[in-house]
């Protein structure tokens, strides 16, 4: 099993989970490596992304409502920190 989730601090009963903040982190890290993404701190940059997607995702189950799924990738590109060439149009 993987670390605790972060939305609601539990361990998950389900192994392995779809998504897990380390997963996030290191997608991050690949992005860095690779001159897609500028960040210092990847962990901190994962953990924002992750509890970002993670809010949306239990909005749009709260309400019912898929079309606030619409959200999360404009969301996600103002959170990633990209380099400017890189910015979505």
């Amino acid at each position: 099993m993987r670390q605790p989730c972060i939305v609601c601090e539990e361990n998950c009963p389900v192994t392995p989970k779809a998504i897990c903040v380390d997963v996030v982190e290191e997608a991050v890290r690949d992005g860095v490596a690779q001159g897609i993404l500028r960040c210092d701190d990847p962990a901190l940059a994962g953990m924002q992304l992750f509890a970002f997607s993670q809010g949306v995702l239990l909005q749009a189950k709260v309400h019912n409502d898929l079309s606030l799924l619409a959200a999360m990738q404009p969301g996600m590109f103002r959170l990633l920190p990209l380099r400017g060439e890189m910015l979505p149009r």
